[in-house]
């Protein structure tokens, strides 16, 4: 049993997934890949024949996040972005908490709360670039409690953001943590997610000749210590 930092509640670790992959995407047409290079797993999941029981069950509240969407779906429900262009002003209110370093970065502290409390919306901190540009750097949100989903207790959203040689933001970590209520009890679940090795050259068109969205290399369920140690 371990102390979990940011909920500071006692968990019991008891299943483990990872995953190595490759995102493409194509703007015109529009298209977009993601080739999964290596799958791991231990724990108790490796008593499910299917092995991918717990996979199904989060699939939708493990979905991506992206704060530059004006709108943001999840759980079945519309949340309006605090950095939307078109309602955040209106929806959200603002506080200036302080000026400290991220990453060497000067930022400003700032949290946010729906203007109505009966509203549906985030709550949580950015950390904006204190210069010209407001890049967001950091980013916490919270659910409000009573979600509508019977089992979701609580979910975190915590990104992170870097600059590339070439000016450009993009997202460096994604982490989501849901706390959920079971049958037997209550369990917490995190995503993890590492970007990197972001690269803007032309992609080979026949990578989007492979069906589906999601393509598998026929090994990736035997990759070694040395390929997980590297990625």
């Amino acid at each position: 049993v371990e102390p979990c930092i940011e909920t500071n509640k006692l968990i019991l670790p008891f299943s483990v997934e990872e995953s190595a992959s490759q995102k493409v995407f194509r703007k015109e047409p529009r298209n977009e890949k993601m080739i999964i290079k290596g799958m791991n797993s231990s724990g108790i999941n490796e008593l499910f024949s299917t092995g991918d029981a717990m996979g199904t069950i989060l699939k939708d509240v493990f979905a991506d996040v992206n704060i530059y969407d004006d709108d943001i779906r999840l759980l079945s429900s519309r949340f309006i972005s605090p950095i939307s262009t078109k309602t955040a002003i209106s929806f959200y209110k603002y506080y200036i908490m302080d000026t400290i370093k991220v990453d060497r970065d000067s930022c400003i502290h700032l949290t946010f709360v729906p203007n109505n409390s009966q509203d549906f919306g985030f709550t949580g901190h950015l950390y904006i670039l204190k210069d010209s540009t407001y890049a967001v750097k950091k980013c916490t949100m919270n659910l409000p409690k009573k979600t509508g989903v019977n089992f979701v207790d609580n979910l975190d959203i915590i990104q992170s953001y870097e600059q590339l040689p070439n000016g450009q933001w993009v997202l460096k970590d994604d982490d989501m943590i849901v706390e959920l209520t079971v049958v037997k009890g209550k369990l917490q679940v995190r995503r993890t997610t590492k970007y990197s090795n972001y690269a803007f050259n032309e992609v080979s068109p026949k990578l989007f000749k492979l069906k589906g969205s999601t393509v598998k290399d026929v090994d990736a369920m035997m990759k070694g210590a040395d390929f997980w140690n590297e990625v």
